[in-house]
């Protein structure tokens, strides 16, 4: 088996924690998954979701209607490193 390169190891959530995460209902967030609508991957009959992979699927689709409604869309304001 390869060994990991990442310096964290990956985050993963079940449904109940996802559901939080995203202040919605269970049944939303199995909805999703279950139509591959949301990044998630099955364990057995258990679904498991990378945090990275819910936190560019929240930003990808707030941009997307954003876009949809005309807003501007900014980029975030790069940190100098510097205070």
């Amino acid at each position: 088996m390869k060994p990991h390169d990442d310096a964290m190891p990956r985050r993963f959530m079940k449904l109940a924690e996802v559901a939080d995460y995203l202040h919605v209902s269970l049944s939303t967030v199995h909805r999703l998954a279950r139509h591959g609508l949301i990044p998630a991957f099955r364990i057995g009959k258990d679904y498991r979701f990378g945090r990275d992979e819910i936190d560019k699927w929240m930003t990808d689709r707030t941009i997307e209607v954003l876009k949809k409604s005309g807003a501007a869309v900014r980029a975030a304001p790069k940190k100098t490193g510097t205070h």
